[in-house]
């Protein structure tokens, strides 16, 4: 799923097979089917969507360089533990002496203050100090669990508030049946949360596995000495051999606890207070598959994962395998037994795998391995299933989103990106802009939408990226720069078969500023489909607003981009920084072919327009008008005879900043069938644009008629 096997890092936004890891140590899989990796060599959190990778925490560079930060530009230091709650915020154990929080792409520290020590508790968390953190786990209640490895403590974190849910500070053992924050811990390495709440311990040095429930800690696997004296005994009796600092925990549905029992090349299994060994014999090493799993060999057996049908499956490390019991049979459904790498999509029981480190499960069966050596994450689909969505390979999902760019004008506003998969296919949105924000669901499954409001903006022009379903989505946002120059394009026609390019020519010696406002008949901004073909290549951009600057000399070129079966009419008002020309062009695609005209960039300043007709012959003139003044009202309408009789005179209403389109004859039949002009009066000092174009009887377009001021 991703690595190269190549130790370091060559960049994000790529396919994760292609990407670079570098130590991965904990992998953790959300309710999404995002994956997360504890890429502990490249001090980066990196995610997985869709088969691409990116980086949702960590600059790459060792450290710490704050919070309330991008999360992508904050630095890390060897992070090895990572858990997701429900609702999607992402924990990061950092050896940093910090468990730091991403949320919504922002990242914080929840915990620690990056001294190495222990500073008391009921305090904010974020100033407490830690001693290199190893394990990270979240209840159902969304409380943060924290091995606090040298400070011999499990420390919990509720509403910002640090407390010692376990442990004295003291390295030791002193009893059980006593207050968890009474009791003496030893080298805690991992943490786990069952359904209840209740919390369990991988205290290594005391050879025990400890529980916290309401408060009181007992022992529940485990006498303190290292060792192994049996199975189905009481496992408070039975000794544990916790020999590796990465040691696996895990908790099924039922409340029964799988132990990684490291050093004694077993899995033990606590259920009503009994231990067993589920897999292993004790003896280290290899003799076989499809035997009772208590009869198999194992080595450093470092992960163990249990899905929702109680099959365990278990980080067999130093075997290079994944082994998998079910029915108290075992298989190595991942891995050879030889170290190495040998290629994907294929068998599971073909692969090399390198010294496995973590292994995970999730809803659907398919196993998630950190292949340490080969510094890679690694999945395993079960016989007769798929690929999880969004791991790249033979039949994961596919997804599209519309639109994929959108810009903005300065008041603000709001968006829907639609999200086009196959059903069952789920994805999820992020965004680190402090400007936009999410307003919806920011997951989903199959075909659905994400909605999302952009704040107003006082200052300069403003562009960022969120990411949605393992896309890119861009945004951008024009400012409150000043304009010295207004002029306009008086009509657009987008859809059932329009489409209308704009075409600004800055032919001055300077750069100039250009920003075109998309306005409807009501005097409302209008999003429509742009493309704009010097940047080809591009998807269309949904914009009401569109801002650019043109080089001395540079041409604009900008289409629209409907395909709608319905016409959207309006104008555009161009606001420029300097002089500046141009012109736009009409096109009527049909089955016969296509017609088009071409008109010219307007002054907005007129108060009186003039535009001849002639509907001799079979000829129509169609009209738009432009309302460009402040004033909401009427604009005068005069018809004269081509002898200067007048025909007639009446009014039509324009709002402010509106628009209107017409064919002449058929709103005043006393223009058909003659030639002569039309007057239009604009209704106040803003002025009016206006355009005419002669058409045949059937609408086909036949040339520009031209406007006279």
């Amino acid at each position: 799923m991703a690595g190269t096997a190549a130790y370091g890092y060559n960049g994000d936004n790529i396919s994760a097979t292609t990407a670079q890891l570098a130590n991965p140590y904990g992998v953790a899989v959300d309710s999404t089917g995002n994956i997360y990796i504890a890429d502990s060599g490249d001090n980066r959190v990196r995610k997985i969507s869709n088969g691409v990778i990116s980086t949702v925490a960590g600059s790459g560079t060792a450290g710490y360089n704050g919070d309330n930060i991008a999360a992508t530009q904050a630095e890390l230091k060897q992070p090895v533990s990572v858990a997701v709650d429900s609702a999607g915020n992402l924990y990061i154990a950092d050896l940093n002496n910090r468990v730091r929080k991403v949320t919504k792409g922002i990242i914080t520290t929840i915990e620690g203050n990056g001294e190495s020590g222990y500073n008391g508790d009921n305090i904010g968390a974020a100033s407490a100090q830690l001693a290199s953190p190893t394990g990270v786990t979240v209840d159902s209640s969304g409380n943060v669990y924290i091995a606090d490895s040298l400070n011999n403590r499990i420390r919990k974190v509720s509403n910002g508030v640090i407390t010692s849910v376990a442990g004295t500070g003291l390295g030791g053992y002193n009893g059980d049946n006593i207050a968890a924050t009474q009791a003496e811990l030893n080298m805690p390495l991992s943490v786990a949360a069952d359904a209840a709440g209740n919390i369990y311990i991988a205290d290594q040095n005391n050879a025990r596995i400890r529980k916290i429930s309401n408060g009181v800690i007992t022992t529940v696997a485990g006498t303190g000495t290292a060792g192994y004296n049996g199975d189905n005994i009481l496992a408070t009796t039975a000794q544990l051999n916790l020999l590796y600092w990465v040691e696996g925990l895990a908790v099924d549905s039922v409340g029964s606890l799988y132990i990684g029992d490291s050093g004694n090349a077993r899995i033990r299994k606590v259920s009503n207070g009994v231990i067993s060994t589920i897999a292993g014999t004790g003896t280290f090493g290899y003799n076989g598959d499809n035997i009772l799993a208590t009869t198999a060999q194992m080595e450093a057996a470092l992960g163990v994962a249990v899905d929702s049908l109680g099959n365990v499956f278990i980080a067999d490390s130093v075997n290079c395998r994944i082994r998998k019991v079910s029915g108290g049979s075992i298989t190595t459904v991942g891995g050879v037994g030889t170290c190495g790498y040998n290629g994907d999509n294929i068998l599971g029981s073909t692969a090399l795998l390198g010294f496995e480190t973590g292994v995970s499960v999730d809803s659907g069966g398919n196993v998630f391995l950190a292949d340490l050596v080969n510094n890679r994450i690694r999945v395993l689909v079960p016989a007769g299933g798929s690929l999880p969505p969004g791991s790249g390979g033979p039949g994961s999902c596919t997804y599209a989103i519309s639109p994929t760019d959108q810009s903005f004008p300065a008041a603000g506003g709001t968006g829907t990106i639609t999200v086009t998969t196959q059903s069952g296919c789920v994805w999820s949105e992020t965004n680190a802009l402090s400007w936009v924000t999410l307003t919806g669901s920011t997951s989903g499954t199959g075909t659905g939408s994400a909605t999302f409001q952009v704040s107003a903006n006082t200052g300069a022009e403003r562009t960022g990226t969120f990411t949605i379903a393992g896309a890119t989505f861009t945004i951008e946002q024009v400012g409150s720069a000043s304009f010295t120059s207004t002029s306009l394009f008086p009509h657009f026609a987008s859809g059932a078969g329009w489409n209308t390019r704009l075409i600004l020519i800055n032919s001055g010696l300077s750069p100039i500023t250009a920003r075109l406002n998309f306005m409807t008949d009501t005097g409302t901004l209008v999003a429509l489909p742009l493309n704009l073909p010097q940047t080809s290549g591009t998807a269309p951009l949904l914009a009401s607003t569109l801002e650019r600057t043109l080089a001395a000399g540079a041409t604009l070129v900008i289409d629209t981009a409907s395909t709608a079966s319905t016409e959207q009419d309006g104008w555009v008002q161009v606001l420029t920084t300097g002089a500046v020309s141009g012109y736009d062009n009409y096109r009527l695609s049909t089955s016969n072919g296509f017609r088009e005209v071409f008109l010219p960039l307007q002054s907005a300043s007129a108060n009186t327009l003039l535009i001849p007709f002639d509907h001799t012959d079979g000829y129509v003139t169609g009209i738009a008008i432009a309302n460009t003044s402040t004033v909401n009202g009427t604009v005068g309408v005069t018809i004269r005879d081509d002898s200067g009789n007048l025909i007639l005179t009446t009014t039509t209403a324009v709002p402010t900043q509106g628009h209107k389109s017409f064919m002449l004859a058929a709103d005043y039949p006393a223009a058909a069938g003659i030639r002569g002009t039309v007057e239009f009066d604009g209704p106040g000092s803003g002025g009016i644009g206006a355009l005419g174009v002669r058409a045949g009887a059937n609408h086909e377009i036949a040339a520009v008629v031209p406007v006279v001021k």
